[in-house]
């Protein structure tokens, strides 16, 4: 029996004012905004076989004026997961300048430390990758093993 799941995290605005999310805190830090969400899908076949795809979602600035929301985010990348899934190939290559403008933006800002040995040019490649190779921070979150 196939058996599907799927993790979520987010890289996020660095906090000011104008991008200050209204959830609040969390760890006593203040959060920004959700920019990029990223859902990471795997279906486990019960035969020892996994299938991995990850989702992007990406907020470009001219998007901003509409809400800006972690369910979006989730939502979109999800499609992103599933359509992998269906599909069983990489789709919708990343090509929008607005969305290598908030992948360079948050990748300057940041203080992801598990951002810092990814190759951006792979990971931001497709919104919708079948089978890629995880991150160890994401094998982390999958709990997965090799």
């Amino acid at each position: 029996m196939k058996q599907e799941k799927f993790y979520y995290y987010y890289l996020r605005d660095p906090v000011n004012e104008e991008h200050e999310s209204p959830k609040g805190m969390i760890k006593g830090k203040p959060l920004g905004f959700p920019r990029i969400s990223i859902c990471i899908g795997v279906k486990d076949y019960g035969d020892g076989e996994l299938v991995v795809a990850r989702g992007i979602s990406i907020c470009s600035f001219s998007q901003e004026k509409i809400k800006m929301s972690k369910e979006r985010g989730r939502k979109k990348a999800k499609g992103m997961v599933v359509k992998a899934f269906k599909r069983k190939i990489n789709n919708e290559e990343i090509i929008r300048f607005e969305a290598f403008d908030v992948i360079d933006y948050i990748y300057a800002k940041s203080t992801y430390d598990f951002l810092s040995p990814i190759d951006l040019s792979k990971f931001f490649e497709y919104r919708s990758n079948y089978q890629p190779e995880l991150t160890d921070f994401e094998k982390k979150l999958v709990k997965f093993k090799e």
